[in-house]
């Protein structure tokens, strides 16, 4: 109800309108919402601090809550499970995307995709890359598409890799964890033409190399927002500035 719209909205950064977005045919911000767990957060910063004022952001995500619904995480076979209160995209979102409207819809997968997952009903522990998980993830998506305009593109941002750390495991960081993941995304990208990956793990690996890791635990990118110039950081230029390419997709899909 308005509650929820209210509470997420004030714990939100939203950008204030700005410049034209390049090509886009209106004078107004481009509404993004972005989704995904507490990492999520940090990419909805950087979109809203390197849009320059032509985006405007709603995080609209949830710590520690995947895509799917589930009943609890670990982050390893050896530790107890968290257990999360995450409510469903489907019924989470109907009055958030009433209320703010999305030009487009950005899903950041987390870490949290890399753990182990239960869900509703099935006592058993699923990783990435098991036929449940697979099926799982697969109905998510099919119920958030289900709740969203089919002129609102949802992009999904492809997964860098992490480091074992302050959050990550030795068991999350197992590539084949990390590459069934990005086909999941490739796959969504292939099965919806409303859905488009988002070349997220290419500019991350580019903002390090240049300034070195932003990813202090590993996991969750971290940006300053200015650097000791005054000028906007190069890590927020690399992983935020990104206003065109997202003109760009609903440009080029005819959805704008």
């Amino acid at each position: 109800g308005d509650e929820l719209v209210d509470a997420v909205t004030a714990a939100t950064v939203v950008a204030s309108p700005g410049d034209r977005v390049a090509e886009a045919p209106t004078d107004e911000p481009m509404r993004v919402m972005v989704i995904g767990d507490s990492t999520s957060i940090n990419l909805a910063k950087a979109l809203n601090d390197g849009g320059d004022g032509r985006l405007a952001v709603l995080w609209a995500g949830a710590n520690g809550c995947p895509l799917v619904a589930i009943d609890g995480f670990r982050i390893s076979s050896d530790v107890e499970w968290s257990t999360p209160a995450c409510e469903a995209y489907e019924q989470k979102l109907p009055p958030l995307l009433d209320r703010f409207d999305p030009d487009v819809v950005l899903l950041g997968l987390g870490p949290t995709e890399l753990a182990e997952q239960r869900y509703p009903g099935d006592p058993n522990a699923h990783i990435a890359g098991d036929p449940v998980f697979a099926s799982t993830h697969e109905e998510a998506l099919r119920a958030l598409l289900g709740v969203l305009d089919e002129d609102v593109p949802l992009l999904i941002a492809d997964m860098p890799a992490v480091r074992a750390g302050y959050f990550a495991t030795d068991e999350m960081v197992e590539p084949a964890r990390l590459d069934s993941m990005n086909a999941f995304v490739a796959w969504a990208d292939e099965q919806w033409a409303q859905v488009e990956r988002f070349d997220y793990r290419a500019q991350l690996e580019a903002a390090e190399l240049a300034v070195g890791s932003i990813r202090s635990d590993g996991a969750a990118t971290t940006f300053r927002v200015r650097d000791r110039d005054g000028s906007a950081s190069v890590a927020v230029r690399y992983v935020g500035a990104v206003p065109d390419p997202f003109s760009a997709y609903l440009l080029i899909r005819g959805l704008k």
